[in-house]
Protein backbone atom coordinates (compact mmCIF):
# COMPACT_ATOMS: atom_id res chain seq x y z
CA UNK A 1 0.00 0.00 0.00
CA UNK A 2 1.94 2.81 -1.35
CA UNK A 3 -0.62 5.34 -0.26
CA UNK A 4 -1.14 6.95 3.17
CA UNK A 5 -4.50 6.02 4.45
CA UNK A 6 -6.07 8.43 7.58
CA UNK A 7 -6.82 5.77 10.38
CA UNK A 8 -7.58 8.47 13.40
CA UNK A 9 -8.79 11.87 13.55
CA UNK A 10 -7.82 13.65 17.25
CA UNK A 11 -10.87 16.43 17.39
CA UNK A 12 -10.06 20.21 18.55
CA UNK A 13 -12.38 22.97 19.82
CA UNK A 14 -10.72 24.52 16.00
CA UNK A 15 -10.93 21.98 13.46
CA UNK A 16 -8.13 23.85 11.95
CA UNK A 17 -5.92 22.13 14.96
CA UNK A 18 -7.14 18.69 14.26
CA UNK A 19 -4.58 15.95 14.26
CA UNK A 20 -4.99 12.97 11.25
CA UNK A 21 -2.74 10.12 11.84
CA UNK A 22 -2.14 8.30 8.73
CA UNK A 23 -0.84 4.93 8.03
CA UNK A 24 1.30 3.31 4.88
CA UNK A 25 1.86 -0.05 4.76
CA UNK A 26 4.36 -2.49 3.25
CA UNK A 27 4.17 -6.46 3.68
CA UNK A 28 6.99 -6.07 7.04
CA UNK A 29 7.15 -2.08 7.52
CA UNK A 30 5.28 0.57 8.21
CA UNK A 31 5.15 4.61 8.63
CA UNK A 32 2.73 6.64 10.42
CA UNK A 33 2.96 10.39 10.50
CA UNK A 34 0.67 13.19 11.42
CA UNK A 35 -0.45 15.98 9.37
CA UNK A 36 -2.71 18.72 9.73
CA UNK A 37 -5.68 19.90 8.11
CA UNK A 38 -4.91 21.64 4.97
CA UNK A 39 -6.47 18.91 2.87
CA UNK A 40 -9.64 19.05 5.00
CA UNK A 41 -9.58 14.84 5.08
CA UNK A 42 -12.05 12.77 6.94
CA UNK A 43 -11.55 9.73 8.20
CA UNK A 44 -10.28 6.65 5.79
CA UNK A 45 -9.28 9.29 2.80
CA UNK A 46 -6.57 8.05 0.61
CA UNK A 47 -4.17 11.00 0.84
CA UNK A 48 -4.32 12.20 -2.87
CA UNK A 49 -6.30 9.36 -3.91
CA UNK A 50 -9.83 9.37 -5.30
CA UNK A 51 -11.48 6.92 -2.97
CA UNK A 52 -12.20 6.13 0.70
CA UNK A 53 -10.97 3.00 2.17
CA UNK A 54 -13.15 0.58 3.88
CA UNK A 55 -12.99 -0.74 7.34
CA UNK A 56 -12.61 -4.34 6.13
CA UNK A 57 -9.61 -3.16 4.16
CA UNK A 58 -7.90 -1.22 6.52
CA UNK A 59 -8.58 -3.75 9.00
CA UNK A 60 -7.50 -6.54 7.08
CA UNK A 61 -3.91 -4.85 6.01
CA UNK A 62 -3.41 -3.76 9.42
CA UNK A 63 -4.32 -7.33 10.90
CA UNK A 64 -1.54 -8.62 8.23
CA UNK A 65 1.24 -6.55 8.83
CA UNK A 66 0.84 -7.05 12.87
CA UNK A 67 0.68 -11.02 11.89
CA UNK A 68 3.83 -10.39 9.94
CA UNK A 69 5.33 -8.22 12.66
CA UNK A 70 4.88 -10.37 15.75
CA UNK A 71 7.42 -12.74 16.76
CA UNK A 72 7.01 -16.42 17.46
CA UNK A 73 8.96 -16.69 20.72
CA UNK A 74 9.18 -19.43 23.50
CA UNK A 75 9.92 -18.49 27.24
CA UNK A 76 11.41 -20.88 29.51
CA UNK A 77 9.37 -19.96 32.75
CA UNK A 78 6.40 -20.50 30.21
CA UNK A 79 7.27 -24.40 30.56
CA UNK A 80 5.85 -24.25 34.59
CA UNK A 81 2.40 -24.07 33.13
CA UNK A 82 0.81 -27.13 32.04
CA UNK A 83 -0.79 -25.99 28.82
CA UNK A 84 2.08 -23.42 27.70
CA UNK A 85 1.58 -23.74 24.50
CA UNK A 86 -1.88 -22.53 24.42
CA UNK A 87 -0.46 -19.52 26.87
CA UNK A 88 1.77 -18.98 24.56
CA UNK A 89 -0.69 -19.18 21.78
CA UNK A 90 -2.69 -16.80 23.55
CA UNK A 91 -0.06 -14.06 24.00
CA UNK A 92 0.64 -13.91 20.84
CA UNK A 93 -3.00 -13.06 19.77
CA UNK A 94 -2.62 -10.49 22.20
CA UNK A 95 0.18 -9.32 20.91
CA UNK A 96 -1.12 -8.98 17.44
CA UNK A 97 -4.09 -6.91 19.12
CA UNK A 98 -1.22 -4.59 20.40
CA UNK A 99 0.39 -4.04 17.32
CA UNK A 100 -2.69 -3.70 14.88
CA UNK A 101 -3.91 -0.72 17.63
CA UNK A 102 -0.65 0.90 17.09
CA UNK A 103 -0.30 0.63 13.35
CA UNK A 104 -4.54 2.01 13.14
CA UNK A 105 -3.21 4.92 15.74
CA UNK A 106 -5.52 4.17 17.63
CA UNK A 107 -5.86 5.63 21.52
CA UNK A 108 -4.08 2.69 23.78
CA UNK A 109 -4.07 3.36 27.79
CA UNK A 110 -1.93 1.59 29.41
CA UNK A 111 -2.62 0.78 33.57
CA UNK A 112 -0.09 -0.74 35.50
CA UNK A 113 -0.07 -1.83 39.15
CA UNK A 114 2.50 0.45 40.76
CA UNK A 115 4.79 -1.89 41.98
CA UNK A 116 7.30 -3.91 40.61
CA UNK A 117 5.29 -6.09 38.50
CA UNK A 118 3.14 -3.96 36.87
CA UNK A 119 5.75 -1.49 36.51
CA UNK A 120 8.38 -3.75 35.13
CA UNK A 121 5.60 -4.92 32.44
CA UNK A 122 4.95 -1.41 31.58
CA UNK A 123 8.01 -0.64 30.99
CA UNK A 124 8.84 -3.96 28.89
CA UNK A 125 6.41 -2.65 26.92
CA UNK A 126 7.72 0.90 26.57
CA UNK A 127 10.70 -0.29 25.34
CA UNK A 128 9.45 -2.55 22.76
CA UNK A 129 6.91 -0.32 21.29
CA UNK A 130 9.64 2.25 21.26
CA UNK A 131 11.90 0.21 19.49
CA UNK A 132 9.18 -1.17 17.05
CA UNK A 133 8.00 2.26 15.89
CA UNK A 134 11.90 3.90 15.35
CA UNK A 135 12.71 0.73 13.09
CA UNK A 136 9.81 2.03 10.82
CA UNK A 137 10.53 5.39 11.24
CA UNK A 138 8.06 6.68 12.95
CA UNK A 139 7.50 8.12 16.50
CA UNK A 140 4.10 8.85 16.86
CA UNK A 141 1.76 6.97 19.17
CA UNK A 142 -1.41 7.83 21.21
CA UNK A 143 -0.44 5.91 24.21
CA UNK A 144 -1.73 6.77 27.79
CA UNK A 145 0.45 5.50 30.58
CA UNK A 146 -1.19 5.78 34.12
CA UNK A 147 0.24 4.42 36.56
CA UNK A 148 -2.89 2.65 39.11
CA UNK A 149 -2.70 2.43 43.48
CA UNK A 150 -5.22 -0.13 43.16
CA UNK A 151 -5.62 -3.87 41.84
CA UNK A 152 -9.27 -3.24 40.89
CA UNK A 153 -10.50 -1.13 38.08
CA UNK A 154 -13.37 0.91 39.32
CA UNK A 155 -16.50 3.06 37.57
CA UNK A 156 -14.71 6.09 38.10
CA UNK A 157 -11.50 4.23 36.34
CA UNK A 158 -13.83 3.39 33.04
CA UNK A 159 -15.26 6.87 33.04
CA UNK A 160 -12.08 8.91 32.88
CA UNK A 161 -10.83 6.33 30.30
CA UNK A 162 -13.95 6.81 28.27
CA UNK A 163 -13.52 10.67 28.75
CA UNK A 164 -9.64 10.69 27.58
CA UNK A 165 -10.38 8.93 24.17
CA UNK A 166 -13.67 10.85 23.71
CA UNK A 167 -11.70 13.48 21.60
CA UNK A 168 -10.58 10.73 18.82
CA UNK A 169 -12.28 9.51 15.84
CA UNK A 170 -10.93 5.90 14.91
CA UNK A 171 -11.48 3.53 12.31
CA UNK A 172 -11.23 0.42 15.22
CA UNK A 173 -11.96 0.89 18.71
CA UNK A 174 -9.54 2.13 21.20
CA UNK A 175 -7.55 -0.23 23.37
CA UNK A 176 -7.39 -0.52 27.75
CA UNK A 177 -3.91 -2.45 28.44
CA UNK A 178 -4.06 -3.57 32.10
CA UNK A 179 -1.06 -4.89 33.88
CA UNK A 180 -1.20 -6.86 37.11
CA UNK A 181 -4.73 -5.83 38.12
CA UNK A 182 -7.20 -8.23 40.27
CA UNK A 183 -10.34 -10.25 39.09
CA UNK A 184 -12.44 -9.20 42.37
CA UNK A 185 -16.17 -7.64 42.32
CA UNK A 186 -14.18 -4.11 42.89
CA UNK A 187 -13.44 -4.55 38.74
CA UNK A 188 -16.96 -2.81 38.98
CA UNK A 189 -16.19 -0.53 35.48
CA UNK A 190 -15.18 -3.44 33.19
CA UNK A 191 -19.05 -3.75 31.55
CA UNK A 192 -18.62 0.11 30.81
CA UNK A 193 -15.26 -0.14 29.67
CA UNK A 194 -16.22 -3.24 27.14
CA UNK A 195 -18.69 -0.79 25.50
CA UNK A 196 -15.80 1.54 24.47
CA UNK A 197 -12.64 -0.48 24.13
CA UNK A 198 -11.12 -3.33 23.66
CA UNK A 199 -9.47 -4.84 26.38
CA UNK A 200 -6.22 -6.56 26.99
CA UNK A 201 -5.64 -8.11 30.57
CA UNK A 202 -2.12 -9.44 31.47
CA UNK A 203 -2.77 -10.71 35.04
CA UNK A 204 -1.47 -13.47 37.55
CA UNK A 205 -4.16 -13.10 40.39
CA UNK A 206 -6.21 -16.24 41.10
CA UNK A 207 -9.70 -16.14 38.82
CA UNK A 208 -12.25 -15.18 41.77
CA UNK A 209 -16.38 -16.81 40.98
CA UNK A 210 -18.00 -13.84 38.70
CA UNK A 211 -15.18 -12.24 36.62
CA UNK A 212 -16.51 -11.70 33.76
CA UNK A 213 -13.87 -13.98 31.93
CA UNK A 214 -16.46 -14.91 28.34
CA UNK A 215 -16.24 -11.10 27.71
CA UNK A 216 -12.75 -10.46 27.77
CA UNK A 217 -11.34 -12.39 24.83
CA UNK A 218 -7.49 -11.02 24.91
CA UNK A 219 -7.27 -11.74 28.87
CA UNK A 220 -3.96 -13.84 29.91
CA UNK A 221 -3.34 -15.30 33.36
CA UNK A 222 -1.27 -18.63 33.86
CA UNK A 223 -4.53 -19.58 36.04
CA UNK A 224 -6.20 -20.66 33.06
CA UNK A 225 -3.47 -22.87 31.54
CA UNK A 226 -2.73 -24.69 34.72
CA UNK A 227 -0.21 -22.64 36.20
CA UNK A 228 -0.24 -20.17 39.30
CA UNK A 229 1.09 -16.48 40.59
CA UNK A 230 4.66 -17.26 40.72
CA UNK A 231 4.38 -16.66 36.60
CA UNK A 232 3.88 -12.79 37.08
CA UNK A 233 2.04 -9.92 35.13
CA UNK A 234 5.23 -8.27 34.58
CA UNK A 235 6.85 -11.20 33.61
CA UNK A 236 3.99 -11.89 31.14
CA UNK A 237 4.08 -8.36 29.73
CA UNK A 238 7.87 -8.70 28.44
CA UNK A 239 7.18 -11.84 26.67
CA UNK A 240 4.89 -9.52 24.87
CA UNK A 241 6.80 -6.95 24.15
CA UNK A 242 9.83 -9.76 23.28
CA UNK A 243 7.38 -10.86 20.39
CA UNK A 244 6.97 -7.12 19.31
CA UNK A 245 11.06 -6.13 18.95
CA UNK A 246 13.89 -7.56 20.27
CA UNK A 247 14.61 -5.46 23.38
CA UNK A 248 17.39 -6.86 25.97
CA UNK A 249 14.73 -7.12 29.07
CA UNK A 250 15.29 -10.09 30.71
CA UNK A 251 16.34 -8.08 34.03
CA UNK A 252 13.33 -6.09 34.18
CA UNK A 253 11.41 -9.44 33.96
CA UNK A 254 13.49 -11.17 36.74
CA UNK A 255 12.77 -7.89 38.45
CA UNK A 256 9.13 -8.18 38.25
CA UNK A 257 9.40 -12.06 39.48
CA UNK A 258 11.89 -10.90 42.38
CA UNK A 259 9.39 -7.75 43.30
CA UNK A 260 6.04 -10.58 43.82
CA UNK A 261 8.44 -12.92 45.58
CA UNK A 262 8.31 -15.59 42.72
CA UNK A 263 9.30 -18.71 43.40
CA UNK A 264 11.33 -18.64 39.84
CA UNK A 265 12.46 -15.26 41.65
CA UNK A 266 16.78 -15.30 41.29
CA UNK A 267 17.86 -13.29 44.35
CA UNK A 268 21.60 -13.32 43.32
CA UNK A 269 20.56 -11.29 40.15
CA UNK A 270 22.29 -8.50 42.20
CA UNK A 271 21.19 -6.04 38.61
CA UNK A 272 17.79 -7.33 38.63
CA UNK A 273 16.83 -7.50 42.59
CA UNK A 274 18.22 -3.64 42.45
CA UNK A 275 15.60 -2.39 39.66
CA UNK A 276 13.10 -4.55 41.78
CA UNK A 277 13.98 -2.12 44.79
CA UNK A 278 13.72 0.89 42.34
CA UNK A 279 10.64 0.06 41.02
CA UNK A 280 8.97 -0.42 44.42
CA UNK A 281 10.43 2.64 46.03
CA UNK A 282 9.10 5.03 42.81
CA UNK A 283 5.68 3.32 42.70
CA UNK A 284 5.49 4.57 46.89
CA UNK A 285 6.54 7.28 46.64
CA UNK A 286 7.29 9.13 43.42
CA UNK A 287 8.17 12.10 44.69
CA UNK A 288 11.54 10.44 44.95
CA UNK A 289 11.54 10.54 40.71
CA UNK A 290 8.87 12.94 39.44
CA UNK A 291 7.78 16.20 40.55
CA UNK A 292 5.33 17.59 37.56
CA UNK A 293 1.68 16.55 36.89
CA UNK A 294 -0.15 14.28 39.40
CA UNK A 295 3.55 12.81 40.19
CA UNK A 296 2.73 9.50 39.28
CA UNK A 297 5.58 7.75 37.82
CA UNK A 298 5.89 6.77 33.97
CA UNK A 299 7.73 4.57 31.94
CA UNK A 300 10.09 7.35 30.49
CA UNK A 301 10.60 8.85 34.03
CA UNK A 302 11.73 4.66 34.99
CA UNK A 303 13.93 5.01 31.97
CA UNK A 304 15.38 8.18 32.68
CA UNK A 305 15.86 6.62 36.12
CA UNK A 306 17.47 3.15 35.18
CA UNK A 307 19.73 4.70 32.35
CA UNK A 308 21.02 7.51 34.55
CA UNK A 309 23.82 6.17 36.34
CA UNK A 310 24.11 9.23 39.08
CA UNK A 311 20.34 9.50 39.28
CA UNK A 312 20.58 5.95 39.51
CA UNK A 313 22.94 5.07 42.13
CA UNK A 314 21.47 8.52 44.64
CA UNK A 315 18.08 6.50 44.69
CA UNK A 316 19.75 3.00 45.32
CA UNK A 317 21.36 4.64 48.31
CA UNK A 318 18.01 5.87 50.08
CA UNK A 319 16.29 2.94 48.95
CA UNK A 320 18.64 0.64 51.00
CA UNK A 321 18.86 2.61 54.05
CA UNK A 322 15.15 3.62 54.63
CA UNK A 323 14.00 -0.04 53.98
CA UNK A 324 16.84 -1.56 56.26
CA UNK A 325 15.45 1.53 58.99
CA UNK A 326 12.14 0.62 58.48
CA UNK A 327 12.92 -3.01 58.78
CA UNK A 328 15.03 -3.24 62.31
CA UNK A 329 12.34 -1.04 63.86
CA UNK A 330 9.49 -3.69 62.32
CA UNK A 331 11.72 -6.38 63.81
CA UNK A 332 11.51 -4.33 67.44
CA UNK A 333 7.53 -3.97 67.45
CA UNK A 334 6.16 -7.12 66.42
CA UNK A 335 3.96 -8.95 68.39
CA UNK A 336 4.05 -13.15 68.49
CA UNK A 337 1.31 -15.58 68.64
CA UNK A 338 1.38 -19.70 68.01
CA UNK A 339 -0.83 -20.79 65.39
CA UNK A 340 -1.13 -24.08 63.65
CA UNK A 341 2.29 -25.30 64.99
CA UNK A 342 4.46 -21.98 63.68
CA UNK A 343 4.16 -17.92 64.84
CA UNK A 344 1.84 -15.74 63.49
CA UNK A 345 3.62 -12.07 64.20
CA UNK A 346 1.32 -8.51 64.20
CA UNK A 347 3.04 -4.94 63.33
CA UNK A 348 1.08 -1.67 63.67
CA UNK A 349 2.58 0.12 60.22
CA UNK A 350 0.86 3.25 60.60
CA UNK A 351 2.75 3.56 64.15
CA UNK A 352 6.05 2.84 62.47
CA UNK A 353 5.64 4.93 59.41
CA UNK A 354 4.79 8.28 61.60
CA UNK A 355 8.28 8.43 62.49
CA UNK A 356 9.45 9.09 58.94
CA UNK A 357 7.52 12.16 57.90
CA UNK A 358 5.95 12.50 54.50
CA UNK A 359 7.70 9.47 52.90
CA UNK A 360 5.06 6.83 51.55
CA UNK A 361 8.30 4.29 50.97
CA UNK A 362 7.37 1.44 51.56
CA UNK A 363 4.34 1.12 50.60
CA UNK A 364 2.36 -1.62 53.63
CA UNK A 365 1.93 -4.76 50.78
CA UNK A 366 5.67 -4.43 50.25
CA UNK A 367 6.78 -4.03 53.52
CA UNK A 368 5.16 -6.75 54.97
CA UNK A 369 6.60 -9.37 52.45
CA UNK A 370 10.31 -7.92 52.86
CA UNK A 371 9.60 -8.38 56.77
CA UNK A 372 8.26 -11.67 56.57
CA UNK A 373 11.23 -12.52 54.67
CA UNK A 374 13.56 -11.09 56.92
CA UNK A 375 11.61 -12.88 60.25
CA UNK A 376 11.96 -16.31 58.44
CA UNK A 377 15.35 -16.20 58.16
CA UNK A 378 16.31 -14.65 61.22
CA UNK A 379 14.23 -17.94 63.07
CA UNK A 380 14.10 -20.52 60.72
CA UNK A 381 10.65 -21.22 60.38
CA UNK A 382 8.05 -20.43 57.96
CA UNK A 383 5.33 -18.72 59.56
CA UNK A 384 2.92 -15.57 58.95
CA UNK A 385 2.80 -11.68 59.35
CA UNK A 386 -0.36 -9.74 59.86
CA UNK A 387 0.45 -5.69 59.13
CA UNK A 388 -2.40 -3.09 60.25
CA UNK A 389 -2.58 0.26 59.13
CA UNK A 390 -5.53 2.83 58.74
CA UNK A 391 -8.00 0.74 57.37
CA UNK A 392 -6.35 -1.93 56.51
CA UNK A 393 -5.30 -5.32 57.31
CA UNK A 394 -2.58 -6.83 54.96
CA UNK A 395 -1.36 -10.77 55.11
CA UNK A 396 1.71 -11.90 53.67
CA UNK A 397 2.06 -16.32 54.55
CA UNK A 398 5.36 -18.16 53.63
CA UNK A 399 5.94 -20.13 50.85
CA UNK A 400 4.38 -23.68 51.61
CA UNK A 401 1.70 -22.59 54.67
CA UNK A 402 -0.80 -21.24 52.52
CA UNK A 403 -2.68 -24.27 51.83
CA UNK A 404 -2.40 -25.52 55.70
CA UNK A 405 -3.38 -22.12 56.80
CA UNK A 406 -6.20 -20.83 54.26
CA UNK A 407 -5.84 -17.47 55.47
CA UNK A 408 -7.40 -15.93 51.98
CA UNK A 409 -10.36 -18.29 52.06
CA UNK A 410 -11.35 -17.44 55.86
CA UNK A 411 -11.03 -13.59 54.60
CA UNK A 412 -13.34 -13.76 52.44
CA UNK A 413 -15.75 -15.91 54.25
CA UNK A 414 -15.55 -13.11 57.01
CA UNK A 415 -16.37 -10.11 54.39
CA UNK A 416 -19.60 -12.51 53.57
CA UNK A 417 -20.22 -12.32 57.52
CA UNK A 418 -19.51 -8.75 58.05
CA UNK A 419 -20.55 -7.17 54.80
CA UNK A 420 -21.46 -3.78 56.32
CA UNK A 421 -17.51 -3.57 58.15
CA UNK A 422 -15.06 -4.92 55.27
CA UNK A 423 -15.16 -3.46 52.28
CA UNK A 424 -13.20 -5.43 50.16
CA UNK A 425 -10.73 -8.34 50.04
CA UNK A 426 -8.31 -9.74 47.77
CA UNK A 427 -5.21 -11.14 46.55
CA UNK A 428 -2.91 -14.09 46.47
CA UNK A 429 -3.15 -16.81 48.91
CA UNK A 430 -0.14 -16.23 50.53
CA UNK A 431 -0.17 -12.22 50.06
CA UNK A 432 -3.62 -10.43 50.28
CA UNK A 433 -5.00 -7.61 52.24
CA UNK A 434 -8.55 -6.52 53.83
CA UNK A 435 -9.97 -3.30 53.30
CA UNK A 436 -12.27 -2.10 55.75
CA UNK A 437 -14.90 0.53 55.92
CA UNK A 438 -13.81 2.59 58.61
CA UNK A 439 -10.62 2.20 60.33
CA UNK A 440 -13.05 2.47 63.58
CA UNK A 441 -13.57 -1.28 63.42
CA UNK A 442 -9.81 -1.91 62.80
CA UNK A 443 -9.11 -3.06 66.49
CA UNK A 444 -11.98 -5.08 66.71
CA UNK A 445 -12.10 -6.93 63.14
CA UNK A 446 -8.12 -7.57 63.73
CA UNK A 447 -8.94 -9.96 66.46
CA UNK A 448 -12.08 -11.55 64.84
CA UNK A 449 -9.80 -12.52 62.09
CA UNK A 450 -6.74 -13.77 64.35
CA UNK A 451 -9.14 -15.99 66.07
CA UNK A 452 -10.37 -17.31 62.64
CA UNK A 453 -6.55 -17.80 61.79
CA UNK A 454 -6.70 -19.98 65.69
CA UNK A 455 -4.94 -17.06 67.65
CA UNK A 456 -5.56 -17.67 71.26
CA UNK A 457 -6.78 -13.78 71.33
CA UNK A 458 -9.44 -12.26 73.73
Amino acid sequence: MKEFVVTCIRQHADRSANEYYCLQANPNSFTIKNIGNEKNLELLDIIDGKRKMTNEEIEGIAEQLSRNIVKETDANLLGNVKNAKEMNKKITSCCELLVKKLLLSAPIIVRFHNDADGSSGAYALFLAIRKLLAENGSDLQNITWKMHRSIAYSNSDSFEDRFTVNSYVTSTKPLLVLLDFGTSEESNGINDALEEFDILWVDHHPILEGFPLSRLPNYVNPWMYEGNSDLTAGFLAGELAKKIADVDIDNIQMASLIGDHSEYSNTNNSEALEIADLLDMVTSDSRQLVTYGNGYVKPHDINRMLTDKNLKSELVAFSKTHMDTMINEGLQNLKKYNIQGTHLYVVDFEKLREKHGETKYPLPGRYSSKLLDVISENTGEKCVLVLHFLSFISVRISKGLESEIDALSKAMELKKTYSDTIDACGGHRNAFSIKLRSSDDKKSMLRIFLRELGCSIK
